[in-house]
């Protein structure tokens, strides 16, 4: 009886929670996963909905969350998420390079940054080497982030770029795009006026006399791959 008990067990697929907001990669994400003998989808809930509850509600084994420009404030909500609860292993899956935002990831509680066009195998290795408690890292921001190191760099960004906050760089980064202040004030759900507060805050930070600088050093940080 003892067996079966540990046989069940042995068996028990390991349940991934994913937070992502878009559909199409949603959707790629759970056709992979539930083709896997050892993993499955157990939900998949809107990503402004992630908190405590949600995770109680579906009880993963993982979490895999989505990381763009607009969510990079979202950390915040991964950090309070591995200080409550420490056991669940989380997974950056992010459309962002550059070791500045892997770095931020990993501050928050992450124990894996991967990029979403990796390939299927490497996207797997990433969700079960997570779970069976390793860091994961893909190679192109590894070596990013090593040669951080051999320049002897600080890992969290150059020319005063750790100094912003998370959601001042996401606005940095946003800008670099070429998006208006408008644009951006809509894709993180704030006002005009306060992204024009995160604009002022982040041209003193940086050191940057007027818009023009702004622009410039944002598009060139974009251009330079972040990193």
């Amino acid at each position: 009886m003892a067996d079966k008990k540990n046989s069940n067990k042995k068996c028990r697929k390991k349940r991934v929670l994913v937070i992502e907001r878009y559909p199409i990669i949603r959707e790629a994400l759970t056709c992979l996963i539930n083709k896997q003998q050892d993993l499955i989808i157990c939900g998949m809930p809107a990503p402004d909905t992630i908190n405590m509850q949600c995770i109680k509600e579906h009880s993963p084994d993982i979490l895999l969350a989505g990381l763009s420009v607009r969510e990079i404030a979202s950390l915040k909500q991964i950090k309070d998420i591995n200080a409550k609860i420490p056991p669940l292993p989380i997974l950056i899956f992010s459309m962002l390079e550059g070791p500045i935002y892997a770095a931020r990831a990993f501050d928050a509680g992450a124990k894996g940054y991967i990029m979403k066009h990796e390939l299927v195998e490497n996207i797997l290795k990433a969700v079960r080497a997570v779970l069976e408690g390793k860091v994961y890292v893909s190679e192109a921001i590894a070596a990013q982030l090593l040669g951080s190191l051999a320049a002897g760099r600080q890992i969290h960004g150059k020319h005063k770029k750790e100094v912003l906050t998370n959601q001042e760089l996401s606005v940095f980064t946003m800008i670099g795009y070429g998006m208006t202040t408008r644009i951006i004030a809509e894709k993180l759900c704030l006002s005009v006026k306060t992204i024009e507060t995160y604009r002022a805050r982040i041209k003193e930070k940086l050191g940057l006399k007027n818009a023009v600088e702004l622009v410039y050093t944002a598009v060139q940080w974009v251009v330079e791959g972040s990193h």
